[in-house]
């Protein structure tokens, strides 16, 4: 108990709104967490009541808040609302349609405290849930932390992270102004005030499904990045912008590999699962066969016992 008591409090901050099925999910994964000392803030941006879902998980976690808002105040106010009710001295966050594998937080409790680090991220794998229910891997998020890079493009997803209370008390939230990548910009602000260290595990999971609120959707992708841009490129000199471009090649063509090893990798398993079906079915072929040649075996003695029992009934009626 003691050493419980010693741990550092971790916050999970679960922003939702009108999808139970999702929330039950995404709490779900918080409730497996191998840490044993988290409180989960969740926010209701206006949605249905979800307080018997929380309250099921009660009992599975160091504490539980429920902040139901009488109407919606958008992703950036909702996760506002989470970082007031936040009491850890480590803060982390789960949208409702994602997912934590179950030593999440441990590991990046220990890798922020093994580095001395403020902020931490995981990797993410990228998975499509298909309308049948079943799965894919698409890609996955496991970048090197680059200041640089992180103003040409968002490579954290926010679930990946875990960040000390005291960025929040310094002043870092999120800007209201930002209702699509609310997250990127907050990494940002952060990013002005100490550097992120990355720790290659893989332990958070993106879903992509028809449900889904995002720019990942076609219609939503270009006034978010200019939105982010005209704010933190607009005093820019020629010569960062001619940087980012240059560097944006290479970023680019890191993003390829990473698709490409993913790619060869499933193909790899498809290969091997075939050689494996093809062995079996070999085998299957050769045990058909050895069954085929006992029952032909079988067959002609039994012709050859049917020829003697007539045979000997034969000569019994010849005498």
């Amino acid at each position: 108990m003691d050493r419980v008591e010693n741990l550092p409090l971790v916050n999970i901050i679960v922003r939702t709104k009108s999808r139970p099925k999702l929330l039950t999910e995404a709490l779900q994964s918080i409730a497996e967490q191998t840490y044993p000392k988290i409180e989960v803030v969740v926010v209701n941006d206006g949605g249905s009541d979800i307080g018997e879902i929380v309250d099921s998980f009660t009992p599975n976690v160091t504490a539980m808040k429920l902040i139901q808002l009488p109407k919606s105040v958008g992703r950036s106010g909702a996760a506002n609302e989470g970082l007031k009710q936040a009491t850890g001295e480590w803060i982390g966050f789960l949208d409702d349609d994602d997912l934590l594998e179950a030593s999440h937080v441990q590991q990046l409790v220990d890798f922020a405290l093994l580095n001395k680090a403020r902020v931490v991220y995981s990797g993410t794998k990228v998975i499509r849930v298909n309308q049948d229910g079943t799965t894919h891997d698409v890609t996955e998020y496991n970048t090197p932390y680059s200041s640089e890079r992180l103003l040409y493009e968002n490579f954290i997803p926010i679930h990946s992270v875990l960040l000390h209370r005291d960025l929040i008390d310094n002043g870092v939230c999120f800007d209201a102004d930002f209702d699509f990548f609310e997250d990127w910009d907050f990494w940002l602000q952060v990013s002005r005030k100490t550097a992120f260290s990355h720790s290659a595990s893989v332990t958070a999971i993106y879903r992509l499904h028809s449900h889904a609120s995002g720019v990942h959707l076609t219609d939503n992708k270009v006034s978010p990045y200019l939105h982010i841009y005209r704010k933190w490129l607009s005093d820019a000199s020629p010569e960062k912008i001619f940087s980012l471009l240059q560097k944006s090649h290479q970023w680019l063509d890191d993003t390829i590999a990473v698709l490409q090893d993913i790619n060869g990798k499933k193909l790899d398993e498809i290969g091997q699962k075939h050689s494996y079906a093809q062995h079996i079915v070999q085998e299957r072929d050769a045990q058909l066969e050895e069954c085929h040649t006992q029952i032909q075996k079988l067959a002609n003695e039994l012709d050859e016992i049917k020829k003697t029992v007539v045979w000997r009934a034969y000569k019994r009626l010849v005498k």
